[in-house]
């Protein structure tokens, strides 16, 4: 989503640059390099923001707790009639075990 903000932006300037460049004035060149700088911090501000986002749990690959707990709030008000089946494995660590991670998946 970034990036391609910050190609527009990189666009932009040097179009105007390449154009204009014996008429311009020395606040374009100051609006350009703060443009610059507030789009690089916008794409830090974007990438960091992402890893706290986390929707997936990294060890089952299914989703964690916190985001399947708002989204069945968000169904939930919005359906009336929903159904929810929950499945629970209580010896998950010794099928792995005995199994490999791998194969105890497949089960």
């Amino acid at each position: 989503m970034a990036l391609p903000i910050f190609a527009l932006i990189l666009a932009f300037i040097f179009h105007t640059l390449i154009s204009n460049y014996t008429t311009l004035e020395i606040s374009f060149y100051i609006e350009a390099v703060l443009l610059l700088l507030v789009s690089i911090y916008f794409i830090f501000f974007l990438i960091y923001k992402g890893f706290d986002v986390k929707i997936t749990d990294s060890v089952t690959k299914t989703f964690s707790r916190e985001y399947l707990y708002q989204y069945l709030q968000k169904e939930i008000k919005q359906k009336k009639e929903y159904t929810l089946i929950l499945i629970s494995i209580d010896n998950l660590n010794d099928i792995n075990t005995l199994y490999g991670l791998k194969n105890g998946i497949k089960f």
